[in-house]
């Protein structure tokens, strides 16, 4: 607003101010990114910017700007404050009061495929002025080609064929403005047909096609032609390349179809002779071009009649006479064979042919030929067939029959026939076919038969006569030959027939007749009967008759003698048909069986091949059985216990008329009783026999004459599972057939009982079960072994030893032993918590160069327990199997302590087992619900015997209990109490009871004392004890016996450090010689400064060699002070003296450092205190001198420095 005031220097005034408001004056202008006239195409984004200038005064109305989107814009959510769209129309406020200044609305819209020539955009004010208020950008315009084929992209074509290819190009949203170049590459195999279409040239096989600039928007074509030629192999192609457009679909492809051509070849050639059972070779080629196959080629290859297939290749199969080859989908170009063979079989007539189709392709030579040469068969029979008997004067006729096969013969075929002797050929029987002839000549005859007879059957027939010397057989042989082609098969040449043979018919008979029933002294007449028919014999017939045993034999007749334990009867050669008998009689005597028999044997009288027949051979009479045993059974004690042997004796009397042979002896003892192999001893007729079975027992092999006894003695065990009481053992004769004859014998005995097997066996242990599991853990290690635990480069090769208590013993080097592994075997258990792990400790040492550790230290053992050193020393258990089960208490130990040696660091790892047995517990009473009583043995032990166990099927309950009063008090019991368990006769049973004692470490009184002696016991200057002081040392003695041990201090103000060790190893040596050696290993003297300051040691001695403080070196160094010289000078002297020794450097190095430091310090200062000192040393010497650093002494000693456990 403008205001004008007016004022007076007297009066009043009554208006004077006007104020006039300023009218706000409102600009509005649009602008657009890329600037208004730059081309755009489509999908492009364009950024509109609406802008509001207020001058003079804020608003006092809305503006309200509307701006209309031109057709091909479209607008992009969201919209600035202020905007909303509603079409294509934004309308946007400035809302009223704003403030002088330039407000804007951004906004986007993009170009869309409705653009063509330009998209412009325009904006109204309702009020101020609108400065510019359009924008304007031409559209470039898009161009898009694309190809098509007819037939198709993917329609497989031929050779030969003609594709029209059409490029499409449309022009869209404004006119072109450069030429648009099209570039079609033809692809190999393809022939542009001229004319091209307007627009396109070509250049070999590229066809150049133009748009012209300015081309208006629409769609503009090329059309032309091209042909598939010969060259085109797999596929044509065309791909079109646009110079600006983008091409949708620029390539199409088009399969070619394949060309398949089919042939057929045959080994021997088509047209070439071939003969039954030749192999002919066919082979099926197929001939793939321009592509590969695109569907499977079926060979249907048929097999004419006469042709048998042989093996197949692949992809072939037979059913019948057809074979199918089938060539794959995807077969490459080039040539493809199926080669298979056929045999020419004896259904071949004239020719062989074989003929192939195909599926689809072509076929250039389906068909081969093959003539088949003629085949002439031979076949001669006779009548009487070939291989019959015949007779002097017989007639016999031949028939040769001639078959012709497959075609006419080309040559004449000769019979030339041949007769045996002993037969006469009889030429008026002659008879021949159309076509052939015969004639007689010397030996037989000859025939033929004419060239050029046609496929069938010829025969020629002839009879001959059996000669009267006609002997052994007759026999006629043809050979063929000629008919053309292959040489004539004789499938039967030859007949022969015997000439009849003396038939010899033998039988045997008896009086009685076989099957009666006869007895001992009964007499059989035996007749032996011989047939002869047809001729007369032509050798000895040999009889051979054998009577069984129980026989003997009477007068024989004539042709008869007797032979082995038989007779031989001979009927000589030349015997006329006829019938001839032998007859001879035969007793039955005492040594006869069940029964007895004759048998006959006949050889001879004509040839081998027709020996005589025997209808009955043999015969068999039964004898009344009057064998009659009787049996005694003896047993050798009359009382036994299980597990005894018992000896029975059998005697068997044969109280019967006959002889008894092969007569078993059955024995059925009692159950549980088993028969010793290998026992039995016999006495009969041939003293053996033999034993078999389990229960009965069965003696077989006894043979006593009538009159005689035999006797049996053998052994029985008696087994666990026999009852007690009295045992009956039967014995039984029989016969070797089976039937009874003796008595039935008994023998008895009686089984005691025994305690250990019908009673039951309590046994058991009272233990103390240290961890309360019920369970007597046994805390012995087994199987120990180390491994690792050190930097392998450090190690000095051949420094390992063993020590097991009898001193070190070098272990066999192999690169470090234990990084591979020492087997330490067993470490035993403590006995009790006052027994020190000490006593059974092992010692490992080696030297390293620097102490070099690492986690890989290992400690197994076979009861699971594992044991695990880390670099600094410190060990985890962990537990496995046995000892994760808590079924054992080992615990090992190990402890590693480093010292300076020669040549590097002596290290050495102490394994020891903590662990304490659970022992027995002696004195124990425990009791029965029966009243009995027993106490442990001085191991915890006991037992009960002789305890019913009850019924041998069940068992029964048995009771104990520990009495808890024979404990010491405060003990828990860790089990059952009382305890119940099953018992059984026989069995022992275990009745374990575990009570946790109290743990009380009884311990002596233990004092300490320490002696002072001050520098006036010593001459001035000197180590020696001064004679009016040696009772002093006699008193101390007594207090250091008194008190089994101590520390004996002396000042060593005012003096060298070497004479300091001198007199304290001056005092020891005096003290030692009056202690008792327990009180002697106890004793250390030492010399300190300050005589009440432990930390002021300088040197001492004890069990242990010479020890040195911490005074000779500063702090937080290890350079040994150049006054403790002369101190290091007696202590070399000291080791020369003892050959050797350990020199511990005692005392904390540095307070102020952390323990791992103090230990690095530590073994710096023991490696210069062993250098000062192994050079005062003899060389021979060095080796055997070590130097550790160890802590003060605390109250259980002093501990090495670098030691874990």
């Amino acid at each position: 607003s403008v205001s004008n005031s007016v004022s007076t220097n007297t009066g009043s005034c009554v208006a004077c101010t006007t104020t006039n408001p300023v009218t706000p004056t409102v600009t509005v202008s649009k602008s657009v990114n890329p600037g208004s006239g730059t081309a755009v195409s489509v999908g492009a984004t364009l950024t509109y910017t609406l802008t509001v200038n207020v001058a003079n005064a804020p608003t006092t109305a809305d503006v309200v700007l509307t701006d209309v989107l031109g057709a091909g814009l479209t607008v992009v959510s969201p919209l600035p404050a202020g905007c909303t769209p509603s079409g294509q129309t934004i309308t946007c406020i400035l809302t009223t009061g704003s403030a002088i200044g330039t407000h804007t609305f951004t906004y986007t819209a993009t170009v869309d495929a409705t653009a063509t020539t330009s998209v412009s955009n325009s904006v109204t004010t309702n009020t101020g002025n609108c400065v510019a208020c359009t924008t304007t950008n031409p559209v470039t315009p898009t161009v898009t080609v694309s190809k098509s084929v007819n037939p198709g992209s993917g329609t497989a074509v031929s050779v030969g064929a003609t594709l029209t290819y059409t490029l499409t190009v449309d022009v869209a949203n404004a006119a072109t403005t450069t030429d648009e170049v099209l570039t079609d590459t033809l692809g190999a195999g393809l022939t542009v047909v001229s004319p091209l279409p307007a627009g396109c040239t070509s250049s070999s096989q590229d066809i150049t096609c133009t748009v012209t600039a300015g081309a208006a928007i629409g769609t503009y074509t090329f059309v032309y032609t091209a042909t598939v030629n010969a060259d085109a192999t797999t596929s044509v192609s065309n791909s079109v390349v646009p110079s600006t457009g983008t091409c949708g679909t620029c390539t199409t492809i088009n399969p070619l179809t394949p060309t398949i051509t089919v042939s057929k070849s045959v080994n021997p050639a088509s047209g070439t002779a071939v003969s039954v059972g030749d192999t002919l070779t066919y082979t099926l080629t197929v001939n793939v071009a321009n592509a590969a196959t695109t569907a499977a080629e079926v060979l249907t290859d048929t097999l004419g009649a006469g042709l048998t297939a042989g093996t197949l290749p692949a992809g072939c199969t037979a059913a019948g006479q057809v074979i199918t080859c089938t060539l794959a989908t995807g077969a490459a170009i080039g040539i493809h064979t199926f080669i298979y063979t056929a045999t020419v079989d004896a259904a071949a007539a004239t020719s062989v042919s074989n003929s192939v189709t195909t599926s689809t392709g072509n076929c250039a030579s389906c068909t081969t030929t093959n003539p088949v040469a003629p085949r002439v068969a031979v076949n001669k029979t006779a009548n009487p067939i070939s291989g019959e008997t015949v007779e002097v004067n017989d007639i016999v006729t031949y028939t040769v029959t001639v078959t012709v096969a497959n075609s006419a013969t080309i040559a004449a075929v000769s019979l030339i026939d041949t007769v045996s002797a002993g037969q006469t050929l009889l030429p008026a029987t002659f008879q021949v076919p159309a076509g052939g002839a015969c004639n007689a000549v010397a030996g037989g005859l000859e025939c033929s038969l004419a060239a050029g007879t046609t496929p069938g059957s010829y025969a020629f027939t002839y009879q001959v006569q059996v000669d009267a010397g006609a002997t052994g057989s007759i026999g006629n042989t043809v050979v063929a030959n000629g008919g053309g082609g292959e040489e004539p098969d004789c499938q039967s040449c030859s007949t022969e027939h015997r000439v009849a043979e003396p038939i010899v018919a033998v039988t045997k008979s008896s009086d009685p007749g076989g099957g009666a029933t006869l007895q001992v002294g009964d007499t059989i007449q035996y007749t032996l009967t011989v047939d002869v028919s047809q001729a007369a014999t032509t050798s000895d017939l040999v009889l051979d008759d054998t009577p069984s045993a129980g026989l003997t034999l009477g007068a024989l007749p004539a042709g008869c003698t007797p032979s082995g334990a038989g007779l031989r009867c001979v009927l000589a050669s030349g015997s006329a048909p006829g019938t001839y008998t032998f007859t001879y009689p035969a007793t039955i005597n005492a040594n006869t069986g069940a029964t007895v028999s004759n048998v006959v044997l006949a050889n001879g009288g004509g040839s081998q091949q027709n020996p005589p027949s025997c209808s009955t051979c043999s015969i068999e009479h039964q004898v009344v059985d009057a064998s009659q045993l009787r049996v005694i059974k003896t047993s050798s004690v009359r009382e036994a216990r299980i597990g005894d042997l018992v000896r029975y004796t059998v005697t068997v009397e044969n109280v019967g008329a006959t002889n008894v042979v092969n007569a078993d002896l059955v024995d059925t003892p009692p159950a549980g009783f088993t028969y010793v192999d290998g026992s039995l001893t016999v006495v009969d007729g041939d003293n053996a026999a033999t034993a078999s079975g389990y229960n009965p027992i069965r003696f077989e092999g006894l043979d006593i004459d009538a009159g005689e006894s035999a006797t049996l003695v053998y052994l029985m065990r008696i087994g666990a599972g026999v009852r007690p009481g009295v045992l009956i053992n039967q014995a039984q004769a029989y016969s070797n057939g089976g039937t009874p004859i003796s008595n039935v014998a008994t023998a008895e005995l009686t089984l005691a009982a025994d305690p250990l097997t019908d009673d039951s066996l309590i046994l058991g242990t009272v233990f103390d079960d240290r961890d309360g599991d019920g369970w007597q853990d046994n805390a012995a290690l087994s199987g120990v072994r180390i491994q690792g635990g050190f930097d392998a480069s450090a190690y000095v090769a051949g420094s390992t030893t063993l020590d097991r208590g009898a001193g070190p013993q070098p272990v066999p080097d192999a690169s470090a032993p234990l990084l591979h592994g020492v087997a330490l075997g067993d470490i035993g258990a403590r006995q009790s918590p006052a027994d020190p792990a000490q006593r059974r400790q092992i010692v490992l040492s080696q030297r390293l160069t620097k102490p070099d550790f690492n986690d890989d230290f290992v400690l197994s053992t076979r009861q699971g327990v594992t044991l695990r050193m880390d670099a600094a020393g410190a060990t985890t258990l962990t537990t496995e199997g046995e000892a994760a089960k808590g079924l054992n208490a080992a615990a090992p130990e190990v402890e590693r302590r480093i010292a300076q040696g020669e040549g590097g660091y002596v290290v050495d790892y102490i394994i020891r087992n903590a662990g304490i047995d659970e022992r027995g517990i002696p004195g124990v009473r425990i009791a029965s619900v029966d009243g009995l009583l027993v106490e442990t043995d001085q191991f915890g032990r006991y037992h009960l015997a002789g305890i019913p166990g009850g019924a041998w099927e069940r068992g029964r309950n048995f009771i104990l209990k520990v009495d808890p009063s024979t404990l010491p008090p405060g003990t828990q019991i860790t089990t059952d109490n009382p305890l119940v368990r099953r018992i059984t006769p026989g069995l022992p049973v275990r009745f374990d009871f575990g009570a946790k004692l109290p743990v009380a470490l009884i311990q002596g009184g233990e004092r300490k004392i320490e002696l002072e002696l001050g520098e006036v016991i010593f001459a001035a200057g000197s180590a020696q004890v001064r004679e009016r002081y040696l009772p002093t040392i006699e008193q101390i003695a007594a207090k250091l016996a008194e008190y089994r041990g101590g520390e004996v201090v002396i000042s060593a103000d005012g003096e060298s450090e070497g004479l300091a060790f001198d007199r304290a190893t001056a005092v020891r040596t005096a003290l030692l010689a009056k202690l008792p050696s327990e009180t002697a290993k106890a004793l250390s003297v030492s010399v300190r400064t300050t005589v009440n300051d432990p930390t002021s040691l300088i040197a001492g001695v004890g069990q242990g060699g010479p020890r040195l403080g911490t005074v000779l070196f500063d702090t937080d160094r290890e350079t040994i002070r150049p006054e403790f010289a002369p101190l290091l000078d007696r202590v070399a002297a000291y080791l020369e003296q003892a050959r050797g020794g350990t020199v511990s450097v005692v005392g904390h190095a540095d307070v102020r450092g952390a323990d791992t430091y103090n230990l690095a310090l530590g073994m710096r200062r023991a490696k210069v205190v062993y250098e000062a000192i192994a050079q005062r040393l003899s060389p021979d010497l060095r080796s055997r001198v070590r130097v550790e650093q160890v802590e003060m002494e605390s109250s259980n000693g002093p501990a090495p420095a670098g030691s874990g456990k």
